[in-house]
């Protein structure tokens, strides 16, 4: 992946200062097969938890909460009037979970089926600050709204999608696509066969790629180019879906900063993009800053 640094010197100095000040509040973390690991402590049994920013808080595998003699509750399905029951995951109720030297008293968390023990825990629960995830050094820094003006210096458009979820606008070969921000995503980007036919990927006029007893629902690419905020990447590995993409007939209902309705997003952006930058996010005001060290 090759990466032309466009980003002013002057902006780079700036959030460099802000990264050595906030260095009190910051917490190593471990890179493993394209995720972020932290430790972590759940029901007083240390453990260990892959990041996302998915809009679920903290979830543990099946076989972690049998392990902790939880009990599982099955949670009803949710009935949209006149639609279509949507299945919600079980739960278990009243765990404290310690993460980031802080204990969180957790009314529920979800449970997903995995018989290994894990857990998944979401950045979107410290929306309220600012989140600076450096990947080179390996560290995640807690700062306070006050401490940068990230709404000056932000340099990614970002915006809440249609599942509550961070969204940012790139240009992938030349073409702009609103994507999900995915931390847990192991590969670069991920995106609808639609999206893949817009960028180049697959011919326009083919119909074999689409067929729904195609051999995998997920075939491989690599895009040429991507424009992440001032920075252009090339040679970057894309998965896309094999089937054509389907048009959600749910209307949207997260509304953003300001009443905003939700964008509808087209894939993910994830770590084997993100791993080269230091990311400065606040979810709640929708501002992000990247910088290459």
């Amino acid at each position: 992946m090759n990466i032309s640094r466009l980003l002013p010197v002057l902006c780079m100095t700036i959030f460099s200062s802000h990264l050595m000040a906030a260095s009190d509040s910051c917490y190593p973390f471990t890179q493993e097969q394209g995720r972020i690991s932290i430790p972590i402590t759940i029901a007083g049994v240390e453990s260990r938890a892959l990041l996302n920013t998915g809009t679920r808080t903290i979830g543990l595998s099946s076989g972690l909460a049998k392990q902790l003699n939880l009990a599982i509750e099955q949670t009803p399905p949710l009935t949209p009037r006149g639609g279509t029951p949507i299945p919600q995951p079980d739960i278990v109720r009243d765990v404290v979970v310690s993460a980031f030297a802080q204990d969180l008293a957790m009314e529920q968390v979800y449970v997903f089926e995995q018989d290994a023990a894990m857990v998944n825990m979401s950045l979107l629960m410290f929306s309220g600050i600012l989140l600076q995830i450096d990947y080179p050094q390996s560290q995640i820094c807690f700062l306070t709204r006050e401490s940068m003006q990230l709404e000056d210096a932000a340099n990614i458009n970002m915006r809440t999608a249609t599942t509550g979820a961070p969204a940012i606008q790139v240009e992938v070969n030349g073409e702009k696509l609103w994507l999900l921000l995915q931390i847990g995503l192991q590969g670069g980007l991920s995106l609808d066969n639609s999206a893949a036919r817009d960028i180049g990927l697959v011919d326009r006029n083919s119909v074999s790629d689409t067929a729904e007893d195609a051999d995998s629902p997920l075939a491989e690419g690599v895009a040429e180019s991507l424009q992440f905020g001032p920075f252009e990447l090339g040679n970057i590995a894309v998965s896309y879906s094999t089937q054509r993409t389907q048009k959600s007939q749910r209307p949207a209902t997260v509304r953003a900063r300001g009443g905003r309705r939700g964008v509808e997003t087209r894939g993910e952006l994830g770590h084997e993009v993100l791993k080269h930058f230091v990311v400065t996010l606040d979810f709640a005001e929708e501002n992000m800053h990247i910088y290459a060290p």
